[in-house]
């Protein structure tokens, strides 16, 4: 008996030593780890959703040059070579003809209305596309931020299940002992054997999350990574600044990137009725040209040159006033856009600013309620070891604090996600972000 006393011990050592591991972040199996600005720096060459939207955003930067290069008008050359037949009817005969000829047509247009609002169009297309690059960049940040925690998650679960293990095959030996001497019952026996097993399959299924986990990261960083840098334990949980949630709902509805796109948006389908209006305004444009004809029946050549002034004034265009109709109707529908992406980022700030109360007020209680559980445990093992308490009063205390553990760290990443997705909300999540996030990380590690 004092042998097996000697065992539930050390395993009470081991079990503490794990969870410490877990809350500390100590891990002396890697030398090297990667922090999450590490991960962030790798996640930005290879992450093929942000590189996508840098290839989009090159592309659209050339709308506003493609359509002001209109102004310069074109420049063409035409050529022919041919012959002419002519017949002359008092000889009575077919004469062959060359018909040669050589023309550089030039056209600069002076005055287009249609053209300005195209290229107002362009340039909101280019402001909207940047808009949306810097969108894509805070989602790689929110992106990088949850898979990074994910994976130091999935550690915490397996760690905790590890433990969860060592403590129930102690209080299995135990039982075992005690039933050895005519103190215990089989049932206490049986209960604490599957218990073991249902803490085992627990811990596969945690290191099987982990190594998702540890994939869906490796997807955005375009390798497998190192061991990564937990967070201290002592990271702070503190209320966002301002704590006015008015202040923070207020500026998302004006600052938030999805407000700012659908706003150019708007303006967007503005100048669009704008250029239906100016299409039926005159336009103006000069031309020129300059040709050489070879041919009749001299071969004479021929020079010409000429400049004018052309002013094209619509008078009817067939659909216009469908078209304007649609407008109109597309122009409704982008106002109603903005008035709903304000109201989801003010929910968003909302969402956000809630979530990183609840997660402070959760992390406090569950704390204390560690601190509780292990008390209890340590209660209902001393009253087991009495005959004051059951097999089954034990392993329901480990099973308690053992939840406590885990919705405990959780709460804390979770903190640390919404702080960054109430920062989004107002369009202002950048590096600077990450760098916070770096500092809450255990570097000693």
């Amino acid at each position: 008996m004092q042998y097996l006393l000697k065992n539930i011990a050390r395993s009470m050592r081991i079990g503490f030593w794990l969870f410490f591991t877990v809350m500390f972040g100590f891990n002396s199996a890697q030398a090297t780890t990667w922090d999450i600005n590490q991960v962030y720096q790798l996640a930005l060459k290879h992450d093929s959703i942000y590189q996508s939207e840098i290839l989009r955003h090159a592309a659209v930067k050339l709308d506003p040059k493609i359509v002001r290069s209109e102004w310069k008008g074109y420049v063409s050359l035409v050529g022919r070579l041919g012959h002419q037949m002519t017949d002359d009817t008092m000889m009575d005969n077919w004469e062959d003809h060359k018909d040669h000829s050589l023309d550089l047509r030039v056209e600069v247009p002076i005055y287009d209305r249609v053209l300005r609002a195209r290229i107002r169009q362009a340039q909101i297309s280019e402001s909207t596309s940047r808009i949306m690059l810097r969108e894509s960049h805070q989602d790689l940040i929110l992106r990088v931020a949850k898979r990074y925690l994910n994976v130091l998650a999935a550690q915490d679960r397996r760690e905790v299940a590890s433990v969860d293990i060592i403590a129930i095959r102690r209080q299995l030996d135990l039982t075992a002992g005690r039933l050895e001497v005519g103190l215990g019952t089989q049932a206490d026996l049986f209960d604490a054997r599957a218990r073991l097993k249902q803490a085992e399959a627990n811990a596969i299924q945690a290191d099987n999350a982990l190594k998702n986990s540890i994939s869906l990261l490796r997807q955005m960083i375009g390798q497998r990574p190192q061991s990564l840098t937990p967070l201290v334990s002592d990271a702070p949980l503190t209320l966002p600044d301002p704590e006015s949630i008015d202040e923070w709902t207020g500026q998302a509805e004006e600052t938030n990137l999805n407000v700012q796109v659908k706003a150019l948006d708007l303006e967007f389908a503005k100048f669009e009725l704008q250029k239906l209006k100016d299409a039926t305004y005159p336009s103006m444009s000069v031309l020129g040209n300059r040709s050489t004809s070879i041919g009749g029946v001299n071969d004479y050549t021929k020079d010409n040159a000429s400049i004018n002034l052309q002013v094209n004034i619509p008078l009817f265009t067939g659909g216009l006033s469908t078209r304007s109709d649609q407008a109109e109707i597309l122009y409704s529908r982008a106002l109603e856009a903005l008035d709903l992406a304000r109201i989801h980022a003010r929910t968003e700030a909302t969402t956000a600013y809630l979530d990183i109360n609840s997660n402070i007020s959760q992390a406090e209680a569950l704390s204390e309620a560690i601190t509780a559980g292990e008390s209890a445990l340590a209660a209902k093992q001393q009253g087991y070891e009495a005959g004051l308490t059951t097999n089954i009063d034990v392993l329901d205390a480990q099973s308690n604090l053992s939840q406590s553990r885990r919705d405990y760290l959780n709460s804390r990443y979770n903190y640390i996600i919404s702080m960054l997705e109430l920062e989004q909300s107002i369009g202002d999540l950048d590096e600077h972000d990450i760098q916070l996030v770096n500092d809450w990380l255990d570097q000693g590690v």
